[in-house]
């Protein structure tokens, strides 16, 4: 990841793993990053952006590039789509789909070489971390 996916004001735990209901039981496979809904959601790294809806995602967009694909969900709103360069604004933070009785975050998941999704949580805090913006995360001393 060359960037993070979702700008400041934001925060995100290591739920990955953690079970899931909606829809029957599945477990998360990505961390969510809450943000106050609107605020941009990037693409990570150059590719193609594909708008990826679907019932429990809500409106989601999918970036496929050389690092593998990312997906993001519950959001508000689109931005563009097509070939994208990193740091491109792909959507917004919403809770669309089944999330829509939750705070507005962005379900963040990345499948590196197209193969199953890994936990994004220290990638993640290599692009995101600045002190006290990241949950689960101690600020430097």
């Amino acid at each position: 990841l060359q960037v993070c996916p979702v700008d400041q004001p934001h925060s995100y735990i290591d739920d990955f793993g953690a079970a899931r209901w909606s829809g029957g039981y599945h477990p998360h496979q990505g961390n969510d990053i809450f943000a106050p809904e609107g605020t941009p959601i990037r693409a990570p790294f150059d590719g193609l952006a594909v708008r990826t809806s679907n019932a429990l995602g809500g409106r989601a967009v999918t970036v496929y590039g050389e690092a593998g694909y990312v997906y993001n969900a519950h959001l508000s709103d689109y931005g563009t789509l097509g070939e994208v360069t990193t740091g491109t604004i792909i959507g917004y933070v919403g809770n669309s789909g089944n999330a829509i009785e939750s705070a507005p975050h962005d379900h963040f998941e990345w499948h590196p070489g197209n193969g199953p999704a890994v936990n994004p949580f220290p990638y993640l805090n290599v692009v995101c971390l600045l002190p006290s913006a990241t949950t689960n995360v101690a600020p430097p001393s």
